[in-house]
């Protein structure tokens, strides 16, 4: 009887045991992470002019992975200007870059196969140039000149011719020329002028229209004159075909000096000083 009360004690404790061990909750493993993406900071860089460009190093080694290491990188662009840029699997790319808006996706991949991204953008400006520049060169008015009768009715203009060259640093040497075309009547302010400022053979230019009226100012003996210079293009479109939309105009101040009288034809010399806020 003894006995038989000490196996029945027996089996009721590993009975319990049982139980209570199979109500104990098994816990799983914790799944692996993915790597973490870092492709750096947001960076805006300016440069000196539209033909230089930005040395840049776009740089992931930051991003981690905290189960294990990562084992593969990859760059690749999805915004920038016309750029040939293959998908580059290291983890720093050097890269010079001209004027842009750029935007670049790092990809990273860990031991296990997992992966993460992360972007990185670089906004690459042209720097306004604060331009303050003299100009010396020689004109030659026409009067009533070129119109004959190319068109119909017959129409006669007045026409003025200007150019000059100089050096200005930190530019370089330069040359502008004036080419402006005037109704022949004193009474009408009519008038096209245009202006071009260029330097080392075109490489840094600006071309537009002048708001003075040299058919005027010589005809009445020339002298001083004020005015602006209004930029509608240059070299800087290459950077920003848009960059001249909404810019101030250049003042202008001169003088022409009248040399020589010659029936219709009027020649003399011209100083201008342009002054404002410009791209190259």
């Amino acid at each position: 009887m003894k006995r038989t009360i000490i196996a029945f004690l027996f089996f009721l404790v590993s009975a319990i045991g049982i139980f209570y061990a199979c109500k104990k909750e098994i816990k799983p493993h914790p799944p692996i992470a993915p790597p973490i993406a870092n492709a750096g900071r947001d960076t805006t860089i300016v440069l000196t002019s539209c033909d230089t460009t930005a040395s840049i190093m776009l740089n992931g080694s930051g991003s981690t992975d905290a189960s294990s290491k990562i084992s593969a990188y990859a760059w690749a662009v999805i915004q920038a200007p016309p750029l040939y840029f293959p998908t580059i699997f290291a983890p720093k790319v050097s890269l010079k870059l001209p004027a842009g808006m750029y935007q670049f996706e790092l990809t990273v991949t860990n031991a296990q196969g997992l992966s993460a991204k992360d972007t990185v953008s670089i906004n690459v400006i042209v720097s306004a140039y604060d331009l303050d520049i003299n100009l010396t060169g020689e004109f030659v008015f026409y009067d009533k000149y070129e119109g004959g009768c190319y068109y119909v009715p017959c129409y006669w203009v007045d026409s003025t011719y200007g150019y000059g060259t100089g050096s200005f640093a930190p530019l370089g040497k330069y040359a502008f020329y004036v080419y402006e075309t005037a109704d022949t009547s004193l009474i009408k302010d009519i008038h096209t002028t245009n202006f071009g400022l260029y330097f080392d053979g075109d490489q840094q230019s600006l071309y537009g229209v002048l708001s003075t009226n040299f058919r005027t100012l010589i005809e009445n003996g020339g002298g001083a004159f004020t005015g602006t210079f209004t930029i509608s293009k240059g070299s800087a479109q290459g950077c920003n075909p848009n960059i001249f939309n909404g810019l101030s105009p250049l003042n202008v101040t001169g003088t022409v000096t009248i040399t020589s009288k010659n029936l219709s034809v009027i020649a003399g010399t011209v100083s201008m000083n342009l002054k404002g806020k410009t791209y190259f």
